[in-house]
C-alpha cells in the first residue's frame, strides 16, 4: 500500500513474497526448536499449517482492511 506507488506493483509484490518468506524462516528457525517436532511428517504439518495461516491472513487483510474485490485478492496468488 505505502511502497506500491515509489516502485510499482510487480517489484512490490516481489519484494513482499521475499520480505515475507525471510520473516516465515526466522520465527520458524525460533520457534520450531521449542516445539520438539521428531519427524518429517511432523515437520511438513506445520510448514503446510503455517502456509495456510499466511495466506488467510493475507485474504483477510486484502478484504477487509484493504477493501479489496476477490477477483484482485486471487490475482495476487498467482505464483508467476
Amino acid at each position: 500500500m505505502w511502497i506500491t506507488p515509489r516502485i510499482g506493483k510487480e517489484r512490490a509484490l516481489k519484494l513482499s513474497a521475499v520480505t515475507g518468506t525471510m520473516l516465515a524462516f526466522a520465527l520458524c528457525l525460533w520457534q520450531v526448536p521449542g516445539i520438539g517436532l521428531r519427524s518429517p511428517v511432523a515437520h511438513l504439518a506445520l510448514g503446510l499449517g503455517l502456509s495456510l495461516f499466511m495466506a488467510a491472513f493475507d485474504v483477510g487483510v486484502g478484504r477487509l482492511l484493504m477493501r479489496k474485490p476477490w477477483r484482485k485478492i486471487w490475482l495476487d496468488f498467482k505464483p508467476r
